[in-house]
């Protein structure tokens, strides 16, 4: 379970880096899996075509890295939200190397809205199953713009999940020119975490790097009835259930 030290970074910055969450043993067969289902392509231009040929959609790693079936994730989100039943799926996003276009740090910042309702997302994740350096295709963030994003909700309601007359792009827009601060490029290895609150902005990266960015990103949430999905004239943390562990069974920080 996580320290009430590493709950107050995640409620700060939106986000939680968890470093080796995942043994080396459990990394290194999950990425053999994506070789196999790939046919282990070689180089960049062998991944491009393989991308093409094998939907990564249609991918699951055996005995996946889930809120509800791996122990060591189970009990970063029991910390989040303690009598929460976690609903939804992990994605495998896979990044080629060396990328023609030119460095330029992160792409417009966005949210993942929901797409299957009605489900109230809370905590995502993004799990490297390969080494990820600089320029590597990493996923980027704006720490503390979960914040940001729940005062613009408060004051435009509709604009979660285009409701009203704006796209989901003009929202996304109007949000970049509101955010402080410079995004953070999420470099690590093999079995690092990253869980960040739903409403963080986030952006993807190229990989200018040889080898390919290997990641499961997850997005997690609660089922909900008939109340609305979210109510921002609430406290942000509303939502939430919070149980903080001793510091000496903490995860990985």
């Amino acid at each position: 379970m996580l320290t009430q030290e590493q709950i107050d970074t995640f409620k700060r910055d939106g986000v939680l880096r968890l470093r080796g969450l995942f043994t080396p043993e459990e990394t290194a067969r999950w990425r053999e899996e994506v070789f196999d289902y790939f046919e282990r392509p070689a180089f960049p231009d062998e991944w491009r075509t393989a991308l093409t040929v094998h939907p990564s959609d249609s991918f699951r790693l055996r005995g996946e890295p889930t809120p509800h079936d791996h122990p060591a994730l189970r009990s970063v989100y029991e910390s989040l939200h303690a009598t929460a039943i976690w609903v939804g799926e992990n994605e495998l996003l896979v990044r080629p190397g060396d990328d023609p276009a030119p460095w330029l740090g992160a792409r417009k910042p966005h949210l993942d809205f929901p797409i299957a309702a009605p489900v109230r997302t809370l905590a995502n994740n993004v799990i490297y199953l390969a080494d990820v350096r600089e320029h590597g295709g990493a996923f980027m963030y704006w720490p503390g713009s979960h914040r940001t994003a729940w005062k613009y909700f408060r004051r435009n309601p509709d604009d979660y999940l285009s409701r009203g007359e704006r796209s989901q792009d003009q929202t996304f827009a109007i949000l970049g020119g509101e955010v402080e601060g410079e995004p953070v490029e999420l470099v690590g290895a093999a079995g690092d975490v990253l869980v960040w609150h739903s409403l963080t902005l986030h952006s993807a990266s190229i990989n200018k790097r040889s080898e390919p960015r290997i990641a499961v990103f997850g997005r997690w949430g609660v089922e909900l009835g008939d109340e609305p999905i979210y109510d921002f004239g609430r406290d942000i943390w509303s939502y939430w259930g919070f149980e903080a562990a001793p510091a000496e069974q903490a995860a990985c920080a």
